[in-house]
Order: structure tokens, then sequence, then C-alpha cells
């Protein structure tokens, strides 16, 4: 892969972080501040993290956009059932 199609996944891919965090939010996108000492990322981290996901998916420019924009779900999920099997819950 060379850098080119490197550079547009990883485009591809925040900006499907930032449309993920856009439509669970009601469109409304927070953004990076500082309080208490603490960086909180807002919008960013979302953008971040689908960028990963981008490169790591394996296709095409929309596999890595759509990718970016379902896999936090699915993580999220996966992690609470998880958390809940451990904790002795049933989901």
């Amino acid at each position: 892969m060379d850098a080119l199609t490197i550079l547009t996944f990883a485009l591809a891919g925040f900006l499907g972080g930032v449309v993920h965090t856009a439509v669970r939010s009601k469109g409304v996108l927070t953004l990076p501040k500082m309080e208490d000492g603490k960086l909180y990322l807002g919008f960013l981290l979302s953008g971040i993290l689908g960028t990963l996901t981008a490169i790591v998916v394996d296709g095409y420019v929309l596999t890595a956009f759509f990718a970016a924009v379902a896999v936090p779900d699915v993580a999220e999920g996966a992690i609470r059932k998880t958390a809940d099997s451990l904790n002795g819950r049933k989901r």
C-alpha cells in the first residue's frame, strides 16, 4: 500500500468516526477542551479511532468509511456484554 492510499483510508476513517459521533449525539460535536487539568478530546477521539479502524480494514475507501462508522457500536456492545458476564449479569 502506498502513502496516498493510506492517507485516503485514514481520511475516510476520520470522517467516518466524526459521522458516528454526530449521529450518536444528534448532530452535536464537542470541541476538544481542558477542564481541571484534564484534556477532553471531544469528537477528535472518534476521528482518531475511525482512522485506526480504517487503516486496519482491508478493502476499499467506502469499506473503511463504513467500518469507522460501525465499529465503535460493535466494540461497545462486546465490551458491555463481556463486563456483564464477568459481573454475573445476563443481557
